[in-house]
């Protein structure tokens, strides 16, 4: 009988065939009472259960009762329907099977598949349906009568079926080559027998009785199941079975198979005792230590011929019958059957009801009819049937919920359990206001109207899903399941497994994917995007649904933006290639469009776990992160092999992140007695994580990686913003291919969404970019006129969506000097996705720049990105810059001084500068080399003012010029730094001149040559370079102060205006070179005011502006003149009308109408000259192209402009002269004067006056409120022999302005450099008029400079008039509350020019200061009637309580009540918060403040408490520095009972040799009057009376006193060793007060207790 089966294609056909969705038994309109059936047999409901149920029996005709089971309806007998009335005598009976192998065949792909069928994978018990409808043809028994038992010749023998499930042990099913399953349902995947492997067998004793011997064959029927798939043989399983010494059937078959074996065996083989024998026949590899043949048996089945009788007298039999080959009717003689009355056959294949008569003892006869087959039958006595007891109404209304009614589009699903319902039902509730479509649905409904009402079936859910898909509007979209899973393996057998799986999963392992996988056309991925919440209880709901709401409506933060990376291993090589993934996962997670901020920790140990950096993670976690990734190795319940720490050590509330393992196990979170890691982490409240994906079961690295790398693609870029549910979804259609990959499948089936599926993690639509001022720094921090250049860096930080748009960082500097423009840096960058520092380098500028400036920020300056909040694009900061340098101050450069003696007066831009050596030199020429030249050093000088008074001033002659500078000396500055400076002597005169040659050197000149050693001017003739520069996309290419055009080193104009594409157009002047001013000229340009003077700029998607620089070539500009245009950003070329493409090419041009929109293009020609035109075009928007080219220039005008006049208080007169340098003289000179006002704008004011001129009056001319400073200008123009007039001075009269500096070496003290928080600095500072003018009230403006760089205002007010050589002492006094660092006070006089200086810089200073942080706590003590007591201790009802709180703080008072929040909890467990006062302003607490330096507050409370029992005080407080008293609010327990009670009196210790105390126990509020000891030799004589109460404070509670009896009498003598006897009186109020019982009482006797003295 040897054979090979590899597969056994045998057409086996289920007993019950099951719907597409189960449901289509039910009738909506019917109600449905429902009941559980556990055992085979005939069950019968009687008219009471009906009744009791419910059932309107009165209103229903019998006939219209339906029963329903396994979705079909089933035949019922009805005893007494036939009158249309349910009486009390009538009942309902019918056969039913408890549940099987029957539904699961849906599981394994049809019946043929299934590995057993006889046992349910999940439940034993099926559930019948009693319904009515009104029909009176509904299906019943029918009922034979035939009892002419003569008329038949007897049956010798019926069918008996014996059955052996074996389900002691669980069978995985198909095995990968890492020892993982598929989670589907496979042919191997069953309960079974333990295995038996090769040379083994198993051995199942059979008992067989009453066999008919004349049938030759019998029916063996068995499923032994392939347990082992060893690759070097194909086939790898030798199966023979036995029964007793014969082979039923011998196999080969290879691998993980069902072999289903279906034999007919001789009836000769059996007797009695039999003994049935699987074996594993060694002879495939016998030699192979590793060949193993493992096998085992999932049931067998013996169908036997048996003889007419039953087992032993039974009540109740089975059997199968064969029609009669020769009669219509088989008749049976039974013997062995116990009825004890009467007893009913029914032939279960045919719903026939057939009698049986008894014949005597327990012998029966029965006529079963022929019906075309063989027939099952159930022969039961009256007694043996079950009664059913009661009808459970479905959904307690009795009705299913048709669920083809509903009209939900796009649905979001939540299943959850009946103990759950109300909380899933808020969760659904808040998805509601979340725009979601939710519908609730309870997993029992599903259960019955899904699964036939087999409990824990995993097709409830699935049947239920697939119903929607195909019912609704359109298909779900999410399923989100409420309530906790067990994995099938461990609840099948195990009650309390069974009922912590609130709602189910699919196969084993567990996989919530499987639920909805294939249907509506999918393969792998889930057809609703599905996640778990695996709660056990009402309160884990709703704590999720908490986490949730904060998660959702979270304000957006930089945290969001955090993700963390954990690379594990057990080798190098493994967390080597781990770290290899993560990088791939950090470099998409960090690009657009999440632009995520990954931090990796990778483990540098071979150890299981490592716990190095477990608390820096921590923090990390705690600040908040979006994501937390892991690849390693892992467990179930035990974490990673990274110690992150439990996340209930955690405090990260509402920061939760998504945790994503890339390990084995640490996902399932279907165990049944464990909590899983993934639990752990989502069912903590306000701690933990939001979401959890992990595998359930094995992880192979290469499989978990494509997992992985699809889902961060779709979480960071292609499904950026969408759901996690769609993430995954996504995920399995990318990798799963054909879906036939055993490790795809795994890895796809296995990751398991842990949370809300419908969650979006942190992926904002918008970005967000921000700037604080945290975000700007400079470097050096300390700038200083020592450097010629600082950095500006600025951190941008996009807590939102990282996009490549680029953007625009705008810089402006606002100068200290009042009337300076501010300058303005733009710099353009692709958009910032997490963090960017942009530097801007900047120069010191020693002239404008020392002081307090001030640097705006503007991110995406020109709003080219759309973000979700622009109100954090802005941000100013103070950065003051302080000169290094001694600089002349007195007499100002190019002054006028009047008188004779003149003392020289420098400051020093550090005026706290100490122990300095200055140079000081004078001399009437800038060489400084003269025999007039003076020099002195003035040593070991502190900072501030330094001054000098020279020999060679005291006598000067009229209209001398003199020259002097100062600098520090060389010897510490390892060189001089000369700051010179220049004045000229006028009698009785002051003001400003240039009237030495010399003194001409910084004014600015026009076409016109400073020749210094000639000592004279002339006119330029030289030749200049153009060149201009521009790229087609700023973003890609460089920044945008890179697009220019210059005129040697001059830049005429750089950047843009805007972002929107445009053509700058500038015209030069041929004879001068000089720009045309876009200002001063309406050409229609975009630009007709700003800072952009040398340019037009025209947009080239602007049809008006295209048509206005079209006009502008054609008509406005001369012959002669230069055009430079050049593209800013793109052309868009192709855009533009024909005549504007011909005015370029009337000008020379010849590719303009080729080059396409985004390309580079500069292009220059002289108007009138085509042939002069040049073009330089780029190839692509990414060139950098430019463009240079020569011109030349021969002047025969220019202009000499002056530096700048003033301030002046008064204008007074000008004088100015020259000379020609031939005579005659063809020059043509004039003189301009402007104005300039507070801001820096000029106006002309005096357009000429003509020749050379004295003494012109300009007092009535320029009104100095308006036009405090001037500035000449000297036009000369020469077109015979161009020799400019030579300038030989200008001078302005005038009344000037104060000057004031610090000065500390007059006065100065500061306490103190370093103080504790809260205590007081004092400053002392010297402030002296070093000018010629009286200064009127003097504002100083003091403030503090944060390390952030926030500037904190110290009001001061405004002081009194500093006049001519006085001096103001300034003091000022601030606290250092709420300071701790290091932090600048800044010290200004006179700020923002609130008089008009000639100096500002020298009434600046700064000075650094540190504050120790107040960050101790506060100590809390608390008292009770001045006594510490212990937890749970006795207090009295009306207790005093203290509440002293003590800071170390000498500066910061306690003086706030609000810095105490105390609580009190009653008995009965109501807590309330003690205020203060009452609603009537009365006192409750009576609040001491402290007073300082002793920084000790008190709080009083003296409350009456009324009840009796338990109370709970607790108490919170924090110092001025929001320090708390501790870690744990003080917390202390205490009892109160109102009724006056005193304990006995112990004496303590007992025996005592020289002092014995007392202890006792009060009760009630108040002490007693008198405590009285009275001591008593045994005799009964009194030798010593105690009147305790005066030496004693007694208190309400446990007292031990301080006072001791010492064993002496009243007289003060000595008491003999012994025994003594003590008595206590007690008295309040003069009443005895009551004794209290206590287990002490046992020592007293009538109230005498002993006491022993021994010495």
């Amino acid at each position: 009988m040897k054979k090979i089966l590899f597969i056994l294609a045998l057409a086996l056909t289920p007993l019950f065939a099951v719907s597409q969705y189960a449901n289509s038994w039910i009738n909506y309109s019917q109600p449905y009472y429902q009941f559980k059936v556990s055992q085979n047999g005939i069950y019968k409901i009687n008219y009471n259960t009906l009744v009791n149920s419910g059932i309107p029996v009165t209103t229903i005709d019998p006939r219209n009762i339906q029963v329903f089971g396994r979705g079909k309806e089933i035949a019922i007998y009805f005893e007494g329907e036939s009158d249309g009335t349910i009486d009390s005598l009538d009942f309902i009976e019918f056969y039913a099977e408890k549940n099987d192998h029957w539904l699961d065949s849906n599981l394994y792909g049809g019946y043929n598949k299934m590995p057993n069928h006889v046992y349910s994978q999940h439940n034993d018990t099926a559930t019948y349906y009693l319904t009515w409808n009104t029909s009176t043809s509904n299906k019943r028994m029918g009922v034979e009568t035939d009892t002419a038992f003569s008329s038949y010749t007897p049956s010798i023998f019926f069918w008996k079926k014996l059955g052996w499930t074996l389900s002691n042990v669980f069978y995985p099913g198909i095995v990968n080559g890492v020892g993982g399953t598929d989670s589907d349902f496979d042919e191997a995947e069953t309960w079974g027998s333990g295995k038996y492997g090769k040379g083994q067998q198993l051995n199942f004793p059979l008992q067989v009785l009453d066999v008919e011997t004349t049938v030759l064959n019998s029916e063996f029927q068995s499923v032994v199941l392939g347990a082992s798939n060893y690759q070097s043989n194909n086939p790898d399983h030798h199966l023979r079975i036995v029964c007793n010494s014969n082979t039923i059937t011998d196999t080969l078959f290879e691998g993980y198979k069902r072999i289903f074996i279906k034999e007919a065996i001789p009836t000769s083989f059996l007797s009695s005792t039999n003994n049935m024998y699987f074996q594993s026949i060694n002879d495939i590899a016998p030699g192979d230590p590793n060949f193993v043949d493992w096998q085992g048996v999932s049931y067998y089945t013996l169908t036997y011929p048996h003889k007419p009788t039953f087992f032993n007298p039974v009540s109740q039999y089975d059997f199968e019958v064969d029609d009669h080959t020769s009669q219509t009717k088989s008749l049976f003689n039974i013997s062995n059957f116990s009825a004890a009355g009467n007893a009913s056959l029914y032939d279960i294949s045919n719903d026939k009801k057939i009698p049986i008569v008894h014949k005597g003892g327990n012998n029966y006869s029965f006529i079963i009819p022929n019906s075309g087959g063989r027939k099952k039958c159930f022969a039961t006595a009256e007694t043996a049937k079950i009664n059913i007891t009661s009808l459970q109404p479905i959904n307690q209304t009795g009705f299913f919920t048709d669920y083809s009614l509903l009209n939900i589009d796009s649905a979001y699903l939540i299943i959850s359990h009946t103990s759950l319902m109300n909380e899933a039902n808020n969760y659904a509730q808040y998805r509601n206001l979340t725009g979601y479509n939710t519908y609730l649905t309870d997993i029992e409904e599903l259960y019955h109207q899904f699964a036939y009402g087999v409990r824990k079936h995993p097709l409830a859910i699935k049947n239920y899903c697939d119903y929607l898909i195909n019912t609704l509007p359109s298909p779900p979209q999410y399923l989100f399941l409420i309530g906790k899973s067990v994995k099938l393996n461990l609840h099948r057998k195990n009650g309390t497994a069974y009922n912590l799986n609130l709602v189910p999963t699919y196969g084993h392992p567990g996989s919530d994917i499987l639920l909805t996988a294939g249907l509506n056309g999918t393969l792998l991925e889930p057809a609703i995007k599905t996640g778990r919440l695996s709660a056990t209880t009402p309160q884990e709901v709703n704590d999720y649904l908490t986490k949730v709401i904060d998660y959702e409506n979270a304000p957006q933060d930089e945290w969001m933006k955090n993700i963390l990376h954990f690379a594990g291993g057990t080798k190098i090589s493994e967390s080597n290639l781990f770290s290899f993934h993560l990088n791939q996962y950090k470099l998409i997670l960090q690009d657009t469009s999440f632009g995520a901020n990954v931090t990796t920790f990778k483990k540098t140990s071979t150890a299981p776990i490592q716990t190095t950096l477990s608390d820096s993670i921590k923090n990390m976690i705690n600040r908040g992160v979006t994501m937390m990734n892991f690849f390693g190795h892992a467990s179930a319940t035990g974490g990673f092999d990274q110690n992150i720490d439990d996340p209930s050590q955690w405090n990260n509330y509402q920061k939760y992140p998504l945790v994503y393992a890339n390990a084995c196990f640490a996902g399932d979170i279907h165990l049944d007695n464990e909590l899983s890691t993934s639990e752990k982490y989502i069912n903590i409240a306000d701690e933990g994580a939001i979401a959890f994906i992990a595998s359930v079961a094995l992880g192979i690295p290469a499989y978990l990686h494509s997992y992985s790398s699809e889902f961060v693609t779709n979480l960071g870029q292609s499904n950026y913003g969408k759901t996690i549910g769609s993430h995954i979804q996504n995920t399995i259609k990318a990798i799963q291919g054909a879906g036939n990959d055993d490790y795809v499948r795994s890895v796809c089936f296995e990751m398991t969404l842990h949370g809300d599926p419908a969650l979006v993690i942190n992926s904002p639509d918008l970005p967000d970019y921000e700037i604080t001022t945290n975000s700007i720094y400079f470097n050096p921090s300390n700038v200083t006129t020592v450097s010629d250049s600082f950095d500006v860096n600025v951190v941008v930080l996009n807590k939102g969506k990282a996009v490549n748009t680029p953007i625009i960082i705008e810089l402006t500097r606002d100068f200290p000097v009042q009337g300076v423009n501010d300058t303005i840096y733009t710099k353009v960058i692709s958009g910032t996705k997490y963090k960017d520092t942009i530097t801007f380098t900047l120069p010191v500028d020693p002239i404008r720049g020392i002081g307090l400036n001030y640097f705006s920020v503007y991110v995406d300056a020109l709003n080219n990105v759309q973000e979700s909040n622009e109100n954090n694009n802005f941000i100013t900061v103070p950065l003051l810059i302080k000169s290094g340098d001694i600089v002349p101050v007195v007499p100002y450069e190019y002054a006028i001084i009047p008188n004779q003696g003149q003392e020289l007066v420098a400051s020093t831009g550090l005026p706290f500068a100490t122990n300095e050596n200055y140079v000081f030199q004078l001399d009437t020429t800038d060489l400084f080399n003269s025999p007039l030249f003076q020099t002195t050093t003035i040593t070991n000088k502190n900072g501030a003012v330094v001054k000098w008074k020279p020999s060679l001033l005291q006598n000067m002659p009229d209209s001398m010029v003199y020259f002097w500078r100062v600098s520090k000396d060389s010897t510490s500055t390892q060189g001089y730094n000369w700051k010179e400076s220049s004045f000229q002597y006028i009698p009785g005169k002051r003001g400003w001149g240039q009237a030495h040659h010399f003194q001409f050197k910084k004014d600015d000149f026009q076409y016109i040559k400073y020749d210094k050693p000639g000592r004279k001017f002339s006119f330029v003739n030289d030749v200049k370079q153009l060149f201009c520069k521009t790229y087609g996309d700023p973003l890609i290419t460089g920044p945008l102060s890179d697009i220019l055009y210059r005129i040697d080193s001059e830049t005429r104009a750089y950047n843009g205006i805007g972002w929107a594409p445009a053509i700058h157009l500038a015209v030069l002047d041929s004879s001068t070179l000089e720009s045309w001013n876009s200002n001063n000229l309406n050409m229609g340009q975009d630009n007709l005011t700003g800072n952009k003077r040398a340019i037009f700029i025209f947009r080239t998607q602007n049809a008006t502006q295209l048509q206005a620089m079209e006009n502008m070539l054609n008509d406005s500009i001369p012959d002669g003149h230069y055009v430079l245009a050049y593209t800013w950003r793109y052309g868009y070329f192709n855009q533009w009308n024909p005549s504007t493409i011909n005015a370029f090419t009337s000008l020379g041009a010849s590719s303009i109408s080729t080059i396409g929109d985004s390309i580079p293009y500069i292009f220059f020609a002289k108007v009138g000259t085509p042939s002069s035109a040049t073009e330089v075009v780029g190839t692509n928007n990414k060139d950098i192209i430019s463009l240079t080219k020569s011109l030349s220039l021969n002047a025969t005008y220019g202009n000499i402009l002056s530096e700048i006049l003033g301030p002046a208080s008064k204008w007074d007169s000008i004088w100015w002269r020259f000379n020609s340098t031939e005579n005659p003289s063809a020059d043509s000179t004039d003189l301009s004067v402007y104005g300039i006002d507070l801001q820096g704008t000029e106006t002309l004011v005096i357009p000429t006056i003509p020749s050379d001129s004295l003494d012109i009056n300009i007092t009535n001319k320029i009104n100095a409120a308006s036009y405090p400073f001037l500035k000449f200008n000297l036009h000369t123009k020469d077109d015979s022999i161009k020799t400019p007039s030579q300038l030989k001075r200008w001078q302005a009269i005038y009344s000037g302005v104060p000057e004031c500096a610090l000065n500390p070496e007059i006065a100065f003290s500061f306490y103190n450099d370093t103080v504790a928080e809260g205590e007081d600095l004092s400053l002392k500072i010297a402030i002296e008029n070093i000018g010629d003018y009286d200064m009127d009230s003097l504002l100083i403006a003091y403030s503090i400079i944060t390390p952030n760089y926030s500037v904190i205002p110290l009001p001061y007010p405004r002081q009194g008039k500093l006049l001519v050589d006085s001096t103001m002492i300034s003091e000022l006094t601030f606290s250092s509350k709420g300071l701790d660092g290091n932090y600048q006070l800044f010290i200004e006089v006179n700020p923002n020019n609130d008089q008009l200086e000639q100096f500002h810089f020298n009434n600046i200073g700064t000075l650094n200061f540190h504050v120790n942080g107040d960050d101790l706590n506060p100590i809390l003590d608390v008292t009770f009637d001045g006594v510490h007591i212990l937890d749970g201790e006795l207090v009295s009802s009306k207790p005093n309580i203290l509440i002293t709180l003590h800071d170390e703080n000498k500066y910061l008072p306690l003086d706030d009540t609000a810095d105490f929040e105390i609580y009190l909890k009653d008995p009965a467990g109501n807590q309330k918060r003690i205020y203060f006062k009452d609603g009537s302003g009365n006192d409750i607490m009576k609040f001491y403040p402290a007073s300082l330096p002793n920084n000790s507050a008190k709080v009083e409370y003296n409350p009456h408490l009324k009840v009796d029992g338990t109370y709970e005080l607790i108490v919170q407080a924090q110092d001025k520095s929001d320090n708390l008293s501790g870690d744990y609010d003080y917390t202390i327990s205490f009892e109160v009972i109102n009724k006056s009670t005193i304990t006995n009196v112990m004496s303590y210790p007992n025996p005592f040799s020289t002092c014995a105390h007392f202890v006792f126990t009060l009760t009630g509020s108040e002490a007693p009057d008198n405590i009285q000891i009275q001591i008593l030799t045994v005799t009964g004589k009194l030798v010593r009376t105690i009147e305790l109460t005066h030496f004693e404070q007694i208190r309400i509670g446990k007292n031990i006193t301080d006072y001791c009896w010492d064993g002496k009498d009243d007289f003060g003598d000595q008491l003999a060793n012994g025994l003594y006897l003590y008595k206590v009186n007690t008295r309040l109020n003069g009443q005895v007060i009551e004794h209290r019982e206590t287990n002490a009482d046992q020592y007293f006797h009538r109230g005498f207790g002993k006491m022993y003295l021994i010495r």
